[in-house]
């Protein structure tokens, strides 16, 4: 039995700031601690699915709440904009790149959201701090 494995490393991936929304009258855990994934999961915005992975080996930042105008911060439908503009513009190109470089081409799918994007939540914690985690989308389907 043989198993190939391909890894590609994106290193021009586009930096996204995402707001944690808890909503108090959501059915599910919105913030919790995952032994299975080793990390704290977020289900952001009931309604939305985007779920996110703050693994336990990343670290984050506080940060004083003056500072928060610095950051912007994109709606799901703007993420959804963005990646669909990148898969527009790069798909083919990544694909030409791989075959002159000698590497496997890459079906469209495997392009996920943590290939496209450098994602961070921004969780406020108090009316003078808020939080900066270094998170990976959930339910991709391909592995990081």
């Amino acid at each position: 039995m043989f198993c190939f494995s391909f890894g590609q490393k994106n290193t021009n991936k586009i930096k996204v700031y995402v707001k944690l929304e808890i909503d108090d009258t959501c059915f599910r855990k919105q913030k919790f601690f995952s032994e299975e994934e080793q990390g704290i999961i977020f289900n952001n915005q009931c309604k939305s699915g985007d779920s996110f992975l703050f693994k336990k080996t990343s670290t984050s930042d506080t940060i004083c709440i003056t500072k928060l105008k610095k950051y912007k911060i994109s709606s799901s439908a703007k993420i959804k904009e963005i990646e669909k503009k990148w898969r527009k513009d790069k798909f083919t190109e990544v694909q030409q790149k791989n075959k002159r470089e000698g590497r496997l081409t890459l079906p469209y799918h495997t392009f996920d959201k943590n290939y496209i994007f450098e994602t961070y939540l921004i969780e406020k914690i108090s009316d003078d701090k808020f939080v900066v985690y270094p998170v990976i989308w959930r339910g991709q389907n391909v592995k990081q």
